[in-house]
């Protein structure tokens, strides 16, 4: 944990400063928040898709949605500012960049790979496993720590292109 905690210091002062002084129950929100960001500034998205907001959709009741709200809403990615939206619904969904799936929803991951097949949206699941149901990334613990898992086949059929840096810090590639 103290390695962990160093590395964390060294490469994500923003992470390590949450650890100190955040919940300490629930760190997986704080550090899939910090990926999602990532996978927000690591993937290119076709020409039509960088005007306009950067949207990040959450399906379903996460944590996660509060924590990418307070913490990246006044960033942006490249000149696109990013901009949160919940959904609470399969039919209210709209056309986003990066669509992260709650684990109580994860059943519509499939659905949601074709509905948004040429809208380029990364599908990130937070339930393991959802890659072969269409999902890009799946959130997974892997060694006691919060990683993902990442499909370059899934992402091709999106037109997304993913960075090598992203590629490399994956817990596994298909």
């Amino acid at each position: 944990m103290k390695r962990w905690f160093l590395i964390a210091l060294l490469v994500f002062p923003t992470l390590a400063m949450d650890m100190l002084s955040g919940d300490p129950k629930d760190t997986h929100k704080t550090v899939k928040a910090l990926f999602v960001y990532q996978f927000a500034t690591l993937v290119d998205w076709p020409k039509e898709f960088k005007k306009g907001d950067f949207i990040i959709g959450v399906y379903g009741e996460s944590p996660l949605y509060d924590e990418l709200t307070n913490k990246y809403s006044n960033r942006s990615v490249g000149s696109q500012a990013i901009k949160i939206r919940s959904f609470q619904s399969y039919n209210s969904i709209t056309p986003c960049h990066i669509l992260v799936v709650a684990p109580e929803v994860s059943d519509k991951v499939a659905d949601l790979a074709k509905k948004f097949k040429s809208s380029s949206t990364l599908i990130v699941s937070e339930k393991e496993g959802k890659l072969k149901e269409g999902a890009v990334i799946s959130f997974v613990i892997k060694d006691n720590k919060q990683s993902y898992e990442l499909s370059k086949s899934n992402a091709s059929k999106s037109k997304l292109i993913i960075g090598s840096k992203l590629e490399n810090l994956a817990a596994r590639v298909e």
